[in-house]
């Protein structure tokens, strides 16, 4: 019974984003599929976390969508998350969860929750970030760089990145009180808070060093896109060539993941 609500609440929530062109149709794929598997197997405790992520991200993807309009000719993908982002952000959390399961020591859902925690300090300060009215600095050097720029950096998006760690953090209180498993304690909110701040900067420092960005040949604008202008080609201008705005999301959020276990092990 448990996997057919779990799929129903599946259906629910990417129907409703599919509507609302949250999510691409691959997109749509992918997002059922770990959702499934987190709301049948995570139950109430997991649920809530995710879904939060899910639903106030996507929100602040609407915010200023105007002005954001502008930036997409940079930005490698468009306000509709597809699959490779919704992997991205959303397998290892999936996987956390599979582990739980099969062994259900707190300390994977203090995992769980540093993962979701960091891909919402990195959704949040992009999406709030490039509403700034000053112009971002550059993560490496701490010079200007334009609006929607991979590794640039701005108090607004900085300031978001803490609230939505800390946000996605809190949520654990409920699960605690849902689950007997699960452990939570005041100490967690600060440390998992911090750590998915911490993947978030890695993630703009990656964004800034790795993340290939080109130079489109007819305009001559910086962009992150492989094709520019409809269907004028771009030249590689610095990083490496496989490395994309999903793959440095996969990393930071990994990283939370890894840091969460190494500092937990000590102060849990």
């Amino acid at each position: 019974m448990r996997w057919v609500i779990g799929a129903l609440l599946a259906i629910l929530v990417v129907a409703l984003s599919y509507r609302f062109r949250l999510l691409s149709f691959d997109g749509v794929i992918g997002a059922f599929f770990l959702g499934w598997i987190i709301f049948s197997i995570g139950g109430l405790s997991f649920s809530i976390p995710v879904l939060t992520f899910f639903l106030l991200s996507s929100m602040l993807s609407k915010l200023g969508s105007a002005r954001k309009i502008d930036l997409f000719t940079s930005f490698q993908k468009s306000n509709q998350r597809d699959l490779a982002q919704v992997l991205a952000n959303g397998l290892i959390p999936a996987l956390v969860v599979i582990i739980w399961y099969i062994s259900p020591k707190p300390i994977w859902f203090l995992l769980y929750l540093a993962s979701l925690a960091s891909a919402a300090a990195d959704t949040w300060a992009t999406e709030i970030g490039v509403l700034s009215k000053s112009l971002p600095r550059s993560i490496m050097n701490f010079k200007q760089v334009p609006a929607g720029t991979s590794g640039g950096i701005s108090l607004l998006g900085m300031s978001a990145a803490l609230v939505g760690a800390f946000t996605i953090t809190m949520t654990g209180f409920l699960a605690f009180f849902l689950n007997s498993k699960i452990l939570f304690e005041w100490k967690h909110i600060f440390v998992l808070t911090i750590i998915g701040v911490i993947a978030q900067g890695l993630d703009s420092f990656l964004g800034a060093s790795a993340q290939a960005k080109y130079r489109c040949l007819k305009c001559g604008k910086i962009t992150e896109r492989r094709i520019h202008c409809l269907s004028f080609t771009t030249e590689l201008i610095s990083g490496c060539r496989w490395v994309n705005n999903d793959i440095v999301n996969f990393m930071s959020n990994l990283s939370a993941v890894l840091l969460s276990w190494s500092i937990l092990m000590v102060v849990s």
